[in-house]
Order: C-alpha cells, then sequence, then structure tokens
C-alpha cells in the first residue's frame, strides 16, 4: 500500500482509539499541532506555541483561533508532498462526485440509471452501507444489533412503540422488535433526506430494500474472512473522508472509480501494492453487473472494494441481454460445429422475428388510447378500474384487488399527481400535490390515471403496465373488447410471441443434438456411459451461464485471474440475503449433484462443464432445470420478451437456485 496512506491510516485509527484530555497540545503526521479545550477541538495550528496561545485564549466557540495559519489557494502541482494532501489528490475528485450525484439523486434531478425507484432505492442503499460503518452496536437479549449511524435511541423507542401498537407487535420479542424500530426509524430519516431535498421519496418496498441491501454490504464485510475487511480501519477512514464514500456504478461514477484505482497504482511503493491495485482494475472491468461499490480497507492495509450486484427480490433478473448478443456468443462455442451453428443461430433469428411479431403491450396501447376520443377514452377508463378489482391473484388461480398496488406504482404515481393538479390546481405547486392525494380520489381515477400513464411512457415499456394489461386481457370480458379491444389482445400476444421463440429453440437444440448423437454417439455420453446433453444444448447452455454471470464465479479456462479477482471482492444482494461467489458455486453443485471441490480451479472447471452436460431446456416451460428425468430441478430460467421497440432476453436463478442462495 501507498507508504503515506498506511501512516495516516495508522494514524486515524489510532487518533479513534485515544481519549485527549481538555488542555492537551499534540502534534499531527503533517507537521500541524493540535489542541483541546472545553468547547471544542482545533487544528491546523503552525506552530506548538500557536496551539498553547489558542489554548489559553477566549473559550468562546466562535473565537477566532489565533495563530493559526490561514489555507492558502492551492496551486497546481504534479508532485503533492503531506500525507493529507497525498491522500486527497487520490479521493478527492471521487468524493466531490459521490456527493454531487447523491444530492442530484435527493433532490430529484438525476436519474441516470434504470427506473426511478432502482436508482433511488441502489443510492439510499449506499446511504445505509455508509451509515451502518460509521454506526454502533446494541446487545439486545444477548444478540448484536447494527445501529445505522445517527438513528439516536429516541428515534428507536418511538419506532417501537409504533410497531407494538400495530398488528402483532406485542407479539415480537424484544429482539425482533429492536431490529424492526432500527429498520422503521432509518426509513423515516432516508424519506426525509429526500423530502428535505424537495423530491418525491422512494415508496415503502425501495427504502426497506434500500435499508437491508446496505446492512447486507456491510455485513458480509464483518462476518465473512475471504473479504479480508479490516472495519475498525474502514470505519476511521470513512468517517475521516480518507476513501470514497459506497457509490452507484453508473458510467460517470464508474469512470471516477477506475481513475481513483489507477491512481492508488501509479502512487503505489511496492510491486505487491501496485499488483493489488491491478487486481482491483481487472474485478471493476469484469464485474460489468455491478451496481453499487462499497470502499473499504483490508487486513493488509490497502484501499479495496466490493463490488455488490443488487437484486430487489428473487424474482428479479440477473441478466439483461439481447437474442443478438446470444447469437454472437453461441458463435463463439460452437465454432468447432459450424453445421450446427448456423442451425442453432438461425433459430435464434427466426425466434427475433417471432417475438417481433408479437409487439409490444405498452407500445400497442398507447397507439390505441391516443387515437381514441375523450369521450370513448373516460368509459375505457371505467372498464380498467373495474378489472383492476379483481385480476388474477397468481396464487391458486384466485382473484385479488389490485387498485392500491396500480396506483402506488411509479408510473401511474406520476401520472396521478398530473391528473390531481389538473382537476385541483389550488391544492397544488409545481406540478405537484401540497399534501397526500386523497386515496378515494385515486380509486376513483385509477383508470385514467393509468391510461395517462400509458400514454406517457414514451418508447419505454415499464414492467408493471405490461404486467397489468396482460392480467386485464386474462379477465377481460367480452363487452370489453369493443373499447378495448388492441389492448386485451396485446398483452395475451405478446407472452404467446415469447413462448412460441422459445419452444422453437428447444425444437432446434433438440433436433440438431439427435442427429449427433445418431452420427456419433460418444458425444452425447460421459466416460460411465450415461446420457449427457448434446454439443448443442451445451453451447446453449454455456451461453445462458455467461449471459447470468455465472462465469465470474466458475472458473472455466485454462485462465482465472479474472475469477480470482472476482471473488475476493464480490457479492450479490437479494432482498437483504449476502450471496457470495464461494456461496453460490456451493448450491450450483448442490443442486445439480456435483461432488467436486467448487474452490479449487479444477474443481470449478469440473463444474462449469458439468453444469453444461447436465442442464436442459424444455419446450413449454422457460426453467432451466437438472437432468434427472423429471425437471424438478430448477436451477435457472429465461424469458424472451418485447423492451420497447427491442428484443430482450432476460435470465434469472430457479427456484431451487434462489432457495439455496438466500438460506440465511
Amino acid at each position: 500500500m501507498n507508504k503515506l496512506l498506511k501512516e495516516f491510516l495508522s494514524y486515524i485509527v489510532t487518533e479513534s482509539r485515544v481519549k485527549r484530555e481538555v488542555g492537551a497540545v499534540w502534534q499531527t503526521p503533517s507537521g500541524k499541532w493540535s489542541a483541546k479545550r472545553a468547547d471544542r477541538t482545533q487544528s491546523g495550528f503552525a506552530t506548538k506555541d500557536a496551539a498553547d496561545a489558542w489554548l489559553a485564549g477566549s473559550s468562546a466557540a466562535s473565537a477566532e483561533p489565533t495563530g493559526v495559519e490561514k489555507e492558502k489557494p492551492s496551486e497546481p502541482t504534479t508532485q503533492p508532498t503531506g500525507v493529507l494532501q497525498r491522500i486527497r489528490q487520490a479521493t478527492s475528485s471521487l468524493g466531490k462526485l459521490a456527493k454531487s450525484f447523491r444530492q442530484r439523486i435527493y433532490s430529484g434531478e438525476g436519474q441516470s440509471i434504470g427506473t426511478v425507484g432502482s436508482t433511488q432505492g441502489e443510492h439510499s442503499s449506499c446511504a445505509a452501507a455508509q451509515d451502518f460503518i460509521g454506526g454502533r452496536v446494541l446487545t439486545v437479549d444477548g444478540g448484536n444489533v447494527p445501529v445505522p449511524a445517527g438513528i439516536t435511541d429516541a428515534n428507536i423507542e418511538k419506532a417501537k412503540e409504533m410497531i407494538r401498537s400495530g398488528r402483532g407487535g406485542k407479539k415480537l420479542t424484544e429482539y425482533e422488535l429492536t431490529n424492526r424500530a432500527i429498520e422503521l426509524a432509518w426509513m423515516e430519516r432516508e424519506r426525509q433526506r429526500y423530502t428535505k431535498a424537495g423530491s418525491e421519496p422512494p415508496d415503502d418496498s425501495w427504502l426497506r430494500y434500500a435499508y437491508r441491501s446496505g446492512l447486507s454490504a456491510v455485513g458480509e464485510l464483518r462476518d465473512n474472512p475471504d473479504y479480508n475487511a479490516d472495519m475498525r480501519a474502514t470505519t476511521a477512514a470513512m468517517q475521516a473522508g480518507e476513501i470514497p464514500p459506497p457509490m452507484v456504478m453508473n458510467a460517470e461514477n464508474r469512470t471516477s472509480t477506475i481513475s481513483y484505482l489507477k491512481n492508488m497504482m501509479d502512487n503505489s511503493s511496492t510491486p505487491e501494492e501496485r499488483t493489488h491495485y491491478q487486481t482491483l482494475l481487472l474485478a471493476m472491468s469484469v464485474a460489468e453487473d455491478t451496481d453499487t461499490v462499497v470502499h473499504f480497507i483490508n487486513k493488509d492495509g490497502n484501499s479495496d472494494i466490493l463490488l455488490v450486484s443488487n437484486k430487489k427480490s428473487k424474482n428479479d433478473p440477473h441478466g439483461n441481454t439481447t437474442p443478438t448478443a446470444r447469437i454472437k456468443t453461441l458463435r463463439q462455442r460452437l465454432g468447432e460445429d459450424p453445421e450446427v451453428a448456423r442451425e442453432i443461430v438461425g433459430a435464434l433469428e427466426e425466434a427475433q422475428q417471432i417475438i417481433g411479431r408479437g409487439g409490444d403491450a405498452v407500445s400497442t396501447s398507447r397507439e390505441h388510447f391516443s387515437q381514441m376520443s375523450e369521450e370513448d377514452k373516460q368509459s375505457a377508463a371505467k372498464i380498467l378500474q373495474q378489472r383492476f378489482k379483481k385480476l388474477p391473484s397468481g396464487t391458486g388461480g384466485g382473484t385479488a384487488d389490485y387498485t392500491d398496488k396500480i396506483v402506488g406504482s411509479r408510473p401511474v404515481k406520476s401520472a396521478m399527481q398530473k391528473l390531481y393538479c389538473t382537476d385541483n390546481p389550488s391544492k397544488c405547486r409545481n406540478g405537484k400535490a401540497l399534501g397526500d392525494i386523497p386515496k378515494s380520489y385515486q380509486r376513483s381515477n385509477a383508470g385514467k390515471a393509468f391510461i395517462m400513464a400509458v400514454e406517457d411512457s414514451g418508447d419505454t415499456s415499464p414492467a408493471i403496465l405490461t404486467k397489468i394489461l396482460g392480467k386485464v386481457g386474462d379477465t377481460a370480458q367480452e363487452s370489453d373488447k369493443a373499447l378495448l379491444g388492441p389492448v386485451l389482445d396485446a398483452g395475451q400476444q405478446t407472452r404467446q410471441a415469447a413462448k412460441d421463440a422459445h419452444d422453437l429453440i428447444v425444437s432446434r437444440l433438440t433436433d440438431a443434438d439427435d442427429r449427433i448423437c445418431q452420427q456419433s454417439p460418444s458425444r452425447c455420453t460421459d466416460s460411465n456411459g450415461n446420457s449427457i446433453n448434446g454439443p448443442a444444448t451445451q453451447a446453449y447452455i454455456g451461453s445462458f451461464m455467461q449471459d447470468t454471470h455465472w462465469d465470474q464465479y466458475i472458473c472455466n479456462s485454462d485462465d482465472c485471474t479474472d475469477q480470482d479477482a472476482i471473488s475476493a471482492r464480490k457479492m450479490v444482494d437479494i432482498d437483504g440475503n449476502k450471496v457470495s461467489p464461494k456461496k453460490f458455486r456451493e448450491c450450483l453443485a448442490s443442486i445439480s449433484g456435483f461432488s467436486g471441490d467448487t474452490n479449487s480451479h479444477d474443481g470449478q472447471r469440473e463444474l462449469w462443464g458439468h453444469l453444461q452436460r447436465n442442464l436442459v431446456v424444455r419446450a413449454g416451460e422457460d426453467s432451466i432445470s437438472v437432468r434427472d428425468g423429471t425437471g424438478t430441478r430448477k436451477i435457472g430460467r429465461e424469458t424472451y420478451r418485447t423492451k420497447g421497440t427491442q428484443s430482450a432476453l432476460l435470465t434469472f436463478l430457479g427456484k431451487d437456485m434462489t432457495d439455496c442462495v438466500t438460506t440465511r
């Protein structure tokens, strides 16, 4: 590590342990002098005499200390001198960018990645991580309970009272009650950060996710020895502003983080230190699915990074690619079988056309609504409003009232603001309601707001709108079709197109492998004579695993440099459940029946080959399951769908895989 950085971190860690008495005077590593009196501590004196003079002077907190060297305007220099100056130069630009980015998100001025909700959620998860790094720990019923910085005992007690007065609150143990109260208190504090900045805060589901995600990341650093984190040094360095705060990895922040790491590498004083920062740069370049980064100090004294892939729920996609990108991957994997490559690539190209013919539910609906008269649009809104009250619930074939969920979704909520302020201008300012929009108004105008949200969607296709349009189509009555015909058909057509595309791929894979296995049986059996996937299916499974980023955790080539760099500093967070690369490999092995060593390079290569040979895709379902004759062990899944005007291929973890990695 940079010698100056190590010296400074050693100093701030020591200072965090030292209790200075009133009247103390001491020298800092920068050569300046500090002094402590009853009302405050003052640093930056040029000489000890100046510090002594200030100590003996006025005790008023607002008095200007005498003898303090005034800070001069900095001058450009290519060779900074002094510990603090060197460290600050390495981190200042990244720290300023992080602060600016946070302010833009809190104020609602900058939504640079994903949806508004996901951007706010990931941003707030970084705020939560920083709060936990600077927080404290309570002992409750013999267990440790982390408390984020800024959450007071009074905040916790107030939240406890609210929980106790609610349903089931009195049945909670003190440990459970304290944990929930701290979460509730932090959510309220984070909500106020948005409100004070003049923007609408995320809904409770995103705030809860942010809290748990931040807690998960810091907990993984603290509890998992594989990351080699020194949390005492991390806390001291972050509080002093000498390492960057946790950050969302949009394009700007990613570029600046890479520049910061290059700066640290260039200032390295030993070959080992330089290699360390080269490894961090490699990890940054390989981990393309990184959503947030937490900077920390490891036990070797080096600045390090934790790369986090954030998933709000178990159903979030782990890969988001296109059939075109999959075609490119398959061509590479089937290089030795050009005939099979042509056949499977041709099937993917045909699948793209099928998906395109299916259309996009939101785009179709937007076009239909835009051509309707206002009178017909009002009638359509009433029909939608009636259907919202009885949509398929997805459990046991029942139905449920989705109205509140629909009006609470981000696109419909935004449309509801416009609608309410049009009807009630005196109760709004700058296009936003001065208070909460009455529940009765929202429910009675759900259909209007939904149509407005669809019309405002532009070239995007918000998932919630597509989902609701599909549900409405499934429960529509014959009388609805006069006004909503194209709208009702669009969702079903889109789903059918995705199913047809998937079935086509499976059919072509099966045909290709049947032909190969007939010609060369040895290519479709293992050394024990057991049946395995043919070359076409193996290549397809390999491309699925690559698109789902499993190649970050499993070495599948002679060179394992990339995977080694990732394994030491990567985690996936699934709704507050922390998943390390090691746990990920263990679950893949357990579910697929692999008994080798998943931590060694040779074992990982064997695991990759085992998965390619023994995972299968089946027509009529989107699951990637284990080849055991039953298809009941679900290890992954994939979905073809439209995304705006483009075709998309989303990859997910299967149910058994998700259950395994989220087991606490």
